[in-house]
């Protein structure tokens, strides 16, 4: 036959199921409030009610007790003056029976239970309750929170909370989330704006260096130097035996076809070589009705181009 197990009985809770407490604001601040301004242990009760796995805290208020830097009790001398005094108020009965929650400081020490603590819910259970909330707090801002079922005969440790959302913060919430989404529109009409300067200046400020051989025309100028462009000088080749001169082949930019540049004559050239900026050249090319004529990166590679045309001429004429 099979052997007992000599093992105690162990409770795994499946997750969803486990309960979760949500606090009022104003209950949560209250109790830090109770644990900040006490040097010693002091205790309160709450008011709650459970809706199948949620149990929300609605309030929790002192009652008479004596406290020590270590204990705090709950007398039942204490528990009848605080039951007199509740049951004065208008709604004194409905707060008494909506009682569920005990709490108390451990001031700066670990928020773990006591032996005094445990017999402390057995005397709630005793009191007819069906379940029962256990809360422990400290200076440093740990809480601990436990759920004694008494008609399930399970206890739950160390449960997760949670803050209940007023009308009130909830209407500033959206509020906020509104004002997020005006600065993240703000932020792109930026962008939007900035965009495409930035981008023409980059192209014309920011290139790749590479490495060509420049070509040695006889004035002792030649061999391999770093250079940002891909210029190439037009050439000239002379008849060694005729001194005559060939006629000068057209190299046009990378990046414009051969037919665009049929518009553009030397004058323009060096016209727009001499530009400062990006926009002086579109308003160069907008004298000849030509603004609209050529793509954005193409006018980019003009302007390298005529900018290249320029200081090469400029430097060739200066060394004859």
């Amino acid at each position: 036959m099979f052997k007992q197990s000599l093992i105690k009985p162990t409770i795994q809770i499946i997750e969803n199921f486990t309960p979760i407490v949500i606090f009022n604001p104003n209950a949560l601040i209250k109790m830090k409030l109770f644990i900040d301004e006490c040097n010693d242990e002091i205790g309160w009760l709450g008011t709650a009610t459970r809706q199948h796995n949620l149990i929300y805290v609605h309030d929790v208020l002192l009652f008479p007790q004596e406290v020590h830097s270590t204990t705090t009790e709950i007398t039942p001398e204490g528990l009848s003056e605080f039951g007199e005094e509740l049951l004065q108020q208008a709604n004194g009965m409905e707060v008494w029976n909506a009682i569920q929650v005990w709490g108390h400081s451990h001031v700066k020490m670990a928020v773990n239970p006591s032996g005094q603590d445990n017999d402390q819910m057995i005397t709630f259970q005793k009191g007819g309750h069906d379940w029962f909330l256990r809360i422990i707090g400290n200076k440093d801002g740990d809480l601990r929170i436990d759920l004694y079922d008494y008609a399930n005969a399970v206890i739950y440790n160390n449960l997760s909370w949670d803050i209940q959302i007023t009308k009130e913060e909830k209407e500033i919430h959206q509020q906020i989330q509104l004002l997020n989404e005006q600065l993240e529109t703000l932020n792109q009409s930026r962008i939007a704006y900035h965009i495409e300067p930035v981008k023409a200046d980059m192209a014309l400020k920011v290139k790749k260096k590479v490495y060509t051989t420049i070509w040695n025309r006889g004035y002792g100028i030649g061999g391999t130097t770093p250079t940002t462009n891909n210029f190439t000088p037009n050439q000239t080749k002379k008849n060694e035996n005729t001194k005559e001169t060939e006629k000068e082949e057209k190299i046009f930019p990378i990046g414009i076809p051969d037919y665009k540049m049929d518009y553009i004559d030397d004058d323009m050239i060096y016209e727009i070589g001499e530009a400062i900026t990006l926009s002086e050249v579109y308003t160069i090319l907008g004298t000849y009705n030509l603004a609209n004529y050529f793509e954005h990166e193409e006018v980019v590679c003009l302007y390298e181009y005529c900018v290249e045309k320029t200081m090469y001429d400029y430097t060739t004429t200066t060394i004859k």
